[in-house]
């Protein structure tokens, strides 16, 4: 659930810069931080209350907080807002809901919890206990409020997308494309955009020291040493950093292409 906040709130469906730049003289932007900044003290509120086990109770002024922006939205479609402007707000106002309903359910679960049940001293056990459990966890996942199942569609879609491009232009080694998708794709927007970003810096890097390592490393006894050594280091750092591992395992594809006779 905190991840799935954490994905909501820091979405961008459009430059926000430029929202703040079209309504200045709106309240709509400022009926947006506010709402942002109330679900902030919430979840600071909700941290609180799992720190000293106590229950957490959702603020009821909410409901009057989403009148208020409904109010700021129908002023700004009034006002012949373009549909894009439109669009983007209407993205905020769905992701800034969803953000409440899922805050309002942990409310709900603890009213529904029963009385005395020492569950939230326990750890998770994430053993399957038999065909219920796998039915019962199918159900908790199949289903678009799940992230696990938005992840799965998502990577579905990509890998799809990546092998019909691979067919359309007939790539040698379009493999690289899938590869390269599913390392890539996170859970969450922010995640991927960020090991996208380490995934670009490495391989630039990867490129750049292997293409002269080639030149001064021609013999292939020298070559297989450093495909072991970029291998070991790739799995050193794949867990811990990321940027590194793609560089090594940059340097790893040029050494073995090269010994393929795909190189100099």
């Amino acid at each position: 659930m905190a991840q799935d906040i954490h994905e909501r709130a820091s979405s961008s469906h459009i430059q926000y810069q430029t929202l703040r730049d079209q309504f200045r003289y709106s309240d709509v932007m400022f009926r947006f931080q506010r709402m942002l900044s109330m679900q902030a003290q919430a979840c600071q509120k909700l941290s609180r209350a799992i720190l000293l086990r106590e229950p957490y109770q959702h603020d009821a002024h909410f409901e009057r907080a989403f009148m208020h922006l409904d109010a700021a939205l129908e002023r700004v479609r009034a006002g012949g807002a373009s549909d894009e402007q439109l669009n983007a707000l209407g993205y905020l106002l769905n992701n800034l809901r969803a953000i409440d309903a899922q805050l309002a359910t942990i409310e709900s679960v603890q009213t529904t919890a029963p009385a005395g049940s020492n569950t939230e001293t326990l750890l998770a056990d994430d053993r399957l206990g038999g065909l219920s459990d796998i039915w019962l966890r199918l159900q908790r996942n199949m289903s678009p409020e799940s992230a696990l199942f938005r992840h799965a569609v998502r990577m579905s879609l990509v890998l799809c997308a990546g092998y019909a491009f691979i067919q359309f232009t007939g790539l040698q080694h379009g493999y690289w494309i899938l590869l390269t998708s599913l390392f890539v794709c996170q859970p969450n927007y922010s995640a991927t955009r960020h090991r996208l970003a380490l995934r670009i810096i490495g391989t630039l890097v990867g490129v750049a020291i292997g293409l002269p390592v080639l030149l001064l490393v021609p013999s292939v006894e020298g070559q297989l040493l450093l495909i072991v050594l970029t291998g070991v280091l790739f799995f050193a750092f794949r867990n811990v950093q990321y940027a590194h591992a793609t560089m090594f395992i940059t340097l790893l594809v040029l050494l073995c292409f090269n010994l393929l006779g795909e190189g100099f």
